[in-house]
């Protein structure tokens, strides 16, 4: 079952160019397939912007845009892995990629926005 998750930050508080912004997803699980996002106001001249599982110790980033100003698009994927953390490959080189899995809320974060910008993040997820 495809289902799609949306979501907005707030709105960013701090001066312009290090004001920041976080919101969150209602609870989520599955595996995350693709991510938009998109920003509610004029466009920063520059924003650093993330996608996290809230509950992740690690807080490994699903997305991760640095100096980004414009609306985005991905299919994020990371490398499975084998139970000694080694990346699995296909043949010694080509490493093998899969969805994230969630479970919990996402975080979608803003950083080095001015005041008041803010983004909507839309997952497409699989349950």
């Amino acid at each position: 079952m495809i289902d799609l998750v949306k979501f907005s930050t707030d709105p960013a508080i701090g001066s312009a160019g290090t004001a920041s912004a976080s919101g969150f997803s209602p609870p989520v699980y599955g595996k995350v397939l693709s991510v938009h996002v998109q920003y509610n106001d004029n466009p920063p001249s520059t924003a650093d912007l993330s996608l996290y599982d809230d509950g992740d110790p690690t807080q490994e980033p699903i997305v991760q845009r640095i100096n980004n100003n414009v609306d985005y698009r991905c299919y994020p994927r990371r490398p499975l892995q084998n139970n000694t953390n080694a990346d699995l490959t296909y043949d010694g080189t080509r490493k093998i990629h899969e969805a994230y899995v969630v479970h919990g809320k996402l975080k979608g974060s803003l950083t080095q926005v001015n005041e008041g910008n803010s983004a909507t993040f839309t997952v497409w997820m699989e349950r």
